[in-house]
């Protein structure tokens, strides 16, 4: 599977063959097909354990972050530093999810749900008018901008500004001083 992965990111779809697996891990081609039928399941087999991993990663690393926030804003942090680690080191799940469209879309919906019910639970502090939509389409902007990888920041910046950003468009009070004097839009312009 470690060589499966390795190739699959160095080579692409293209360059993930059968042989250059085996090849590499240096095993049989009757070894890979007693396991999996074909480069398909291969792939299918690769996207669903880094989906599980993903998973794991976010309920044991940041479940724990999450418990400890004692705000919006430190929420809002956790969620986005942990948005950046989830979007930017997928280099995986990304090709996979290119070479078999539809295989991935659970990933994006777990990670959305965990986020929207993290961020409701603090509804209060939310001023957002419609704090769905503000937790819906700050999550999109801000998961948009991570899979990005021109975006010119080193990761800090990037994360800082980012939940900076959600924050302002939420309406909660940021750690940079009282109630959030950034307009969601006025980074765009």
């Amino acid at each position: 599977m470690d060589t499966s992965r390795t190739v699959l990111v160095e080579r692409g779809l293209e360059g993930l063959t059968v042989q250059e697996v085996v090849a590499r891990a240096r095993t049989s081609v009757g070894s890979f097909y007693a396991r999996f039928s074909g480069k398909d399941e291969l792939l299918r087999y690769l996207e669903t354990t880094a989906h599980a991993e993903v998973q794991e990663q976010w309920n044991r690393e940041f479940g724990a972050q999450l418990e400890e926030a004692s705000s919006l804003a430190g929420c809002v942090n956790v969620l986005v530093a942990a948005l950046a680690q989830t979007y930017r080191g997928q280099a995986l799940r990304v090709r996979v999810r290119a070479a078999l469209p539809g295989v991935g879309g659970d990933l994006d919906l777990y990670v959305h749900d965990r986020i929207s019910r993290v961020l409701l639970e603090r509804r209060a502090e939310i001023r957002h008018h419609d704090p769905e939509l503000a937790v819906r389409l700050g999550y999109l902007a801000v998961a948009s901008v991570l899979r990005r990888s021109d975006t010119g920041l080193d990761d800090e910046r990037l994360v800082t500004e980012l939940a900076r950003l959600w924050l302002s468009y939420l309406g909660g009070e940021g750690e940079w001083g009282g109630p959030a004097a950034v307009d969601f839009f006025q980074v765009w312009t």
